[in-house]
């Protein structure tokens, strides 16, 4: 047994050299390797931390317009409402005043045929003689 532990203390032996070996010759250039590696890493998760805020943005975004959409419609059939009351209180307000025209039209009339004013106002009284 203890020729087995002197064994793979041999074989180790040559394989701790090797390692430092490697190290003198690649040390600045992997330390240089890790450094980089560990810089992409954090940007890689940077990038992924914008990725999901943008995307959280995103949604809100999509919300909001949905949202703008349904508001813009509400206001588009008021709108279309109020200017459809609004034209019917125009044309009622037409018809009213050709009503006073075709009124002060026979009123005119009548008192061309019958005089003054307070004849006509008296005939207005008795039926109208046709």
């Amino acid at each position: 047994m203890a020729r087995k532990q002197a064994r793979s203390s041999t074989e180790a032996q040559p394989t701790r050299e090797i390692d430092r070996i490697r190290d003198i010759i690649l040390g600045p250039q992997i330390q240089d390797l890790n450094g980089k590696l560990q810089a992409a890493v954090r940007e890689a998760k940077d990038l992924r931390r914008d990725l999901d805020r943008l995307t959280n943005q995103e949604s809100d975004q999509t919300d909001n317009l949905k949202k703008l959409r349904s508001d813009m419609r509400r206001a588009d059939r008021e709108l279309r409402k109020q200017i459809r009351e609004a034209t019917e209180l125009l044309k009622a307000y037409q018809l009213e005043r050709e009503a006073l025209a075709d009124l002060l039209i026979k009123l005119g009339n009548l008192m061309k045929t019958r005089g003054s004013l307070g004849q006509v106002l008296e005939g207005l009284e008795e039926p109208e003689k046709s």
